[in-house]
């Protein structure tokens, strides 16, 4: 028998206009992922190599250089001759012995004793309202309630990395923000969490409201200022900022906030609708003393002995320099 030969066409190797169409879709779109993949890797490096340069210059000096200026590229680049012992370096210290002998003498201060029981360094104290217990965070991720009256500890345990931010909302009920971008609000008597909420970032500072007890304000490394109320479990609203919030405080009327972030500006702003979730608008912004270093932290008083919400009172402002700035 004879066999006719039958023309290759090629059209099994060939590609249709609709498949071309949805090959270049298919590319299209991962290139779009990549390139927001990258941005975020970015930002990400950006955000750690800045919280990298802010601990090894509030980590403490030790060893061989004591005394010098710290290097704080070298540091972070591992450089040569340097021996920069960090806060995550100290362990356990050995308890002091108090100071009996400065007691006898009418010291205004002495070592009445130490709190041991943190196996890390220590980041973040604060005193509840009363003045009988001492909430510390640390770098062994827990959160220890001190009770100055009958010497014993409570121990929170919860955060996956260092404890770095607290406010205490009443004299029972204690919120804590942490490194692994998560804030926990605590019974602090019967020792147990109430609720956690998850934060875009790390938590840099916390501040309570003298007005109400149910609101708490925290500060992150993504730009971020979350308001958070217990008694849902759940942020009130956020408030976006435009850089690393450092700072924060909320004012004695607890109508306003006050912050103080990366690029050196405090912010002022209104609260009265955070409950309502609407928009909280900047009633202003100052550049701290025309200066363009990071705060670092914020403290205000009263500027007389009583309590009224419409007392005038005070701002004192840190900023990594050799200058304490006040404002009124």
């Amino acid at each position: 028998p004879s066999f006719s030969a039958v023309p290759n066409t090629g059209h099994h190797n060939q590609h249709t206009p609709l498949t071309s169409s949805l090959t270049q879709r298919s590319v299209d779109v991962v290139d779009l992922e990549n390139k927001k993949l990258k941005a975020r890797l970015e930002k990400l490096e950006k955000e750690h190599k800045e919280l990298k340069r802010a601990y090894f210059e509030l980590s403490l000096r030790q060893g061989e250089g004591h005394g010098s200026t710290l290097d704080v590229n070298m540091a972070m680049n591992g450089g040569e001759g340097h021996r920069d012992r960090t806060l995550s370096d100290v362990g356990p210290e050995e308890p002091t012995t108090p100071d009996t002998k400065g007691k006898e003498e009418g010291n205004v201060f002495y070592c009445k004793g130490d709190l041991v029981g943190h196996t890390g360094a220590v980041y973040v104290i604060r005193f509840s309202p009363k003045g009988n217990l001492l909430a510390s965070g640390s770098f062994d991720k827990t959160v220890r309630i001190w009770n100055l009256e009958e010497a014993a500890y409570e121990t929170l345990e919860g955060h996956t990395l260092n404890v770095s931010a607290m406010a205490w909302m009443s004299q029972t009920v204690l919120a804590s923000g942490g490194y692994d971008r998560m804030v926990k609000v605590w019974d602090a008597a019967a020792a147990k969490a109430q609720c956690s909420v998850d934060l875009d970032g790390f938590a840099l500072t916390a501040a309570s409201s003298p007005t109400d007890s149910n609101v708490v304000a925290v500060g992150t490394s993504q730009n971020s200022i979350y308001f958070i109320d217990p008694r849902t479990g759940s942020c009130e609203s956020i408030v976006k900022h435009d850089a690393m919030v450092n700072g924060v405080l909320i004012a004695m009327d607890g109508r306003s906030l006050v912050t103080g972030d990366s690029k050196g500006m405090l912010k002022f702003w209104d609260m009265r609708n955070i409950q309502q979730g609407s928009t909280v608008p900047c009633l202003q912004t100052t550049s701290n003393a025309d200066s363009d270093r990071p705060i670092s932290h914020l403290c205000a008083c009263n500027m007389s002995s009583g309590s009224e919400a419409d007392e005038p009172w005070l701002l004192g402002v840190n900023s990594y320099d050799n200058i304490l700035r006040v404002y009124a």
